[in-house]
């Protein structure tokens, strides 16, 4: 084999199969972090949606506490706390 392709020149395709490799390494883990991110939206949708018809608030109002960093027991407390209710409004 080291007739038919120079040192030099394997060199050169190791190193693009280590580029290739590398790229498609990252392409995966981009998508598995953005389908993680989708799902965890989806789970505070979804829980804010619970909390909105127990207790009459909108659900973007419970949306907005969480987005500020806080967990949902914070939320929880948070509405304890001022009374937050649909009907405090």
């Amino acid at each position: 084999m080291t007739k038919i392709l120079p040192k030099k020149h394997k060199w050169i395709g190791t190193g693009l199969g280590l580029v290739l490799a590398s790229l498609f390494a990252l392409i995966i883990t981009y998508q598995i972090g953005q389908e993680q991110a989708a799902t965890e939206y989806e789970a505070d949708h979804w829980i804010a949606a619970d909390i909105s018809y127990i207790t009459g608030v909108k659900t973007d109002d419970i949306l907005t506490l969480k987005r500020s960093g806080k967990s949902w027991n914070e939320v929880f407390e948070i509405m304890k706390i001022t009374h937050y209710t649909a009907w405090d409004f």
